[in-house]
């Protein structure tokens, strides 16, 4: 009897500038694909524009089995699948739902590679709810900082401190 393989959410690093493209031929392919955006204003010496830009730069997600994951090495602008010792690292279901949610909830974020060790926080209240992150201070401002293992990447977003329950203090020295 024939298995049927199971669809995986892989990240996929792309060229510099070239997440768009490189989503719109995924799709062509038929593979799932999610290019997570936000929007963002950009100043010119004449204007200000909104611009979508990717919430992840470099970063495509696809949901596929391994078998298809070969037919994106020929797509111009594809670098590489994020992997884990040789192998395309299996990106956990419930971090693409994390990130769909901030995005679709309108939620304030903040895209930033430097995390310090806070407090281990889960969310009570509010459209991220159940989610857990750590508190870091940024700016004077108490954000929630969620990490996406997979692709080495944090997420900060500002959350109301009522809305969270301490789960783990921070560990001192």
């Amino acid at each position: 009897m024939l298995r049927s393989q199971e669809h995986n959410w892989y990240a996929i690093y792309t060229r510099c500038r070239f997440e768009k493209k490189i989503y719109s031929r995924i799709q062509k392919l038929g593979i799932e694909a999610f290019l997570p955006l936000i929007k963002e204003e950009r100043v010119w010496s004449d204007r200000v524009k909104t611009v979508e830009i990717p919430l992840l730069p470099s970063y495509v997600f696809v949901r596929t089995i391994d078998s298809e994951l070969s037919n994106l090495y020929y797509i111009p602008g594809f670098v590489r699948i994020v992997s884990f010792e040789g192998k395309p690292y299996k990106i956990n279901e419930k971090d693409i739902e994390l990130i769909k949610t901030i995005i679709v909830g309108g939620i304030p974020i903040e895209h930033t590679n430097r995390c310090t060790k806070g407090d281990r926080v889960k969310v009570v209240r509010g459209p991220l709810k159940d989610w857990e992150g750590y508190v870091q201070e940024i700016k004077g401002q108490s954000r929630i900082t969620f990490y996406f293992d997979g692709i080495d990447q944090f997420l900060s977003v500002e959350i109301a401190m009522q809305d969270v329950e301490i789960i783990r203090r921070r560990a001192t020295a």
